[in-house]
């Protein structure tokens, strides 16, 4: 697929301080009303590997969860290389996914500049689209989680570590992502109609 979720290190720990220098605190106050002592912050982020196929729609872990993301851009995001395309509006209801196929969209992809910061909730309904260069694109994003998660505060690591997303390393997993990958239609009829008997 060649989406892959990343933590960032030392280096995000850097980036968050100068975000701090940078009136990172007002934009949380103005954007959420509070200051960002008031969450646990984590850093993660998006890294769209070139040539990727791209992702279907999906949410970020449980609806009602409140996080808050924060996207720095460390490139320049164009139509290309692989921007986050968002549906807006659609975080306002926890909808299963079947219905959510069949509603109407106003998809919306986030391109940004170098040091651009682009602002959602977890459960904007989004998917990464492909990156048709030959260079990676790299997103940072700092999470604000409520306290009332079950995430703690962030603690530095000097390890850069990448994560493998939607799919376990396993072989099972690489099967399934290859079909992902390779047949993305029939992967949506299974989750349009899994959904139909699942809660979400």
């Amino acid at each position: 697929m060649g989406n892959l979720g990343i933590y960032p290190g030392e280096l995000g720990n850097k980036i968050f301080k100068i975000c701090l220098k940078n009136k990172f605190n007002e934009i949380v106050n103005k954007t959420l009303g509070k200051n960002i002592d008031e969450f646990h912050v984590h850093f993660g982020g998006n890294l769209c590997l070139p040539n990727s196929s791209g992702q279907n729609f999906h949410i970020d872990g449980k609806f009602d969860r409140k996080v808050f993301l924060f996207s720095l851009a460390t490139s320049k995001i164009t139509d290309d290389n692989g921007p986050t395309e968002v549906i807006s509006g659609s975080g306002k209801e926890d909808i299963p996914f079947w219905k959510f196929c069949l509603s109407k969209k106003n998809k919306v992809k986030i391109k940004l500049n170098i040091g651009d910061l682009a602002i959602r909730r977890h459960n904007l309904w989004h998917r990464g689209t492909p990156n048709k260069t030959n260079e990676g694109r790299f997103l940072m994003t700092i999470f604000l989680y409520a306290k009332d998660n079950d995430r703690e505060h962030y603690k530095v690591s000097e390890d850069v570590v990448i994560y493998p997303n939607f799919f376990s390393p396993t072989l099972k997993g690489k099967f399934v992502e290859f079909f992902y990958a390779k047949f993305k239609i029939i992967y949506v009829i299974y989750l349009f109609f899994k959904s139909f008997v699942s809660k979400k």
